[in-house]
């Protein structure tokens, strides 16, 4: 029979709830990591089969549709990047760089329980991200960001391009009647550039009433730019989407056909001499800024560093006696006083 000592500390347990719930919390989570993997890659497969299908604009304007081609199955046309990310690529298109074309689908975290358990009380989205890069001589000189209220107003916070050379523009309804004012905010460099790129074509086909009340839900923001800040991506188009259910799909193919408007419209663009005067004041006066910015910030270094050897200098005095400190005082003004001596014989 036990001492006392070690029975007295035993209890039995009244029940095994904690443990049991702890138990279900992790095969839970263990079955949603596999459940999440498999529902993000379906969702995958089913959008990049409708951007390879035959109702989409990309087949017939692109060269080429991923690693595999335009013909290739369809898992060769997709790349799997991570579990709640995949992407398409295409390549060879007039007024587009090489690696022209990337889609980006970035779904919610459904491998994640408790990212999505959060995603699902804040709203978060599947979105689709189409980054399209354009060659420097087909770009014209110009900054524009078309979005929904709050998305836009966040990007022109964020965006160095946006913050330095666009302003608000609020779209006249004598120039553009259709336009959903209330449900988008334009940042434009120029007004004038805007008015041209939304061509009769593009507002039929994207921002008439008709229209907008059929695309206007998934569409979140669309960034033209010539002064992107990448070394390799300066001149580029970003189309973002928030992918709706699968009966609405092809409103996401129509965002892509205005894409492809709008590639073609850039790159036939011409600047007014008005235009051309005004990209090239703002980029000037860019320029300067950089300038001024950056000795700004080498005389901040300098003064950093004065700073620094004059604390030392002192600190090295403070350790010396008094009848050191003294003469190396008196060293230091004797040399001063050499230094004004030469400043003033290079003067005469």
């Amino acid at each position: 029979m036990l001492p006392n000592f070690f029975t007295s500390s035993i209890r039995e347990q009244s029940t095994w709830l904690p443990e049991i719930a702890f138990g279900v919390f992790v095969l839970m989570f263990v079955v949603n990591i596999f459940k999440g993997r498999d529902s993000n890659t379906k969702k995958a497969v089913y959008w990049a089969t409708q951007l390879i299908s035959s109702e989409s604009v990309l087949p017939n304007n692109f060269a080429k549709m991923g690693p595999g081609g335009a013909d290739a199955p369809r898992e060769e046309v997709l790349i799997r990047e991570s579990m709640n990310l995949f992407t398409v690529y295409a390549t060879g298109r007039r007024y587009c760089k090489a690696r022209t074309l990337l889609a980006s689908f970035i779904f919610k975290k459904r491998q994640d329980l408790i990212n999505w358990a959060v995603g699902a009380v804040t709203g978060q989205e599947d979105l689709l991200d189409i980054f399209v890069e354009m060659s420097p001589e087909a770009m014209p000189d110009l900054v524009l960001l078309i979005g929904k209220p709050k998305i836009a107003k966040q990007m022109a916070k964020d965006l160095a391009d946006v913050k330095t050379f666009t302003k608000l523009l609020e779209v006249k309804k004598d120039k553009i009647p259709s336009w959903p004012s209330t449900e988008l905010t334009v940042y434009s460099e120029q007004a004038s550039t805007f008015y041209d790129l939304m061509s009769s074509h593009l507002l039929d086909h994207s921002f008439s009433a008709g229209a907008w009340k059929v695309l206007g839900p998934c569409f979140r923001f669309l960034h033209i730019t010539s002064e992107g800040q990448g070394a390799t991506q300066q001149q580029f188009m970003n189309l973002s989407l928030a992918l709706p259910k699968e009966r609405d799909a092809p409103a996401v193919l129509e965002w892509i056909r205005a894409l492809d408007i709008l590639i073609d419209s850039l790159g036939t663009f011409k600047f007014t001499s008005e235009q051309s005067k005004r990209a090239a004041e703002n980029r000037s006066k860019k320029e300067a800024k950089a300038l001024k910015e950056a000795e700004q910030e080498r005389q901040a270094e300098l003064e950093a560093r004065r700073e620094k050897k004059a604390k030392a200098e002192e600190e090295r005095l403070k350790k010396m006696s008094a009848k050191q400190r003294e003469k190396e005082l008196e060293r230091k003004a004797r040399l001063r006083q050499k230094r004004a001596m030469r400043s003033v014989v290079k003067r005469i």
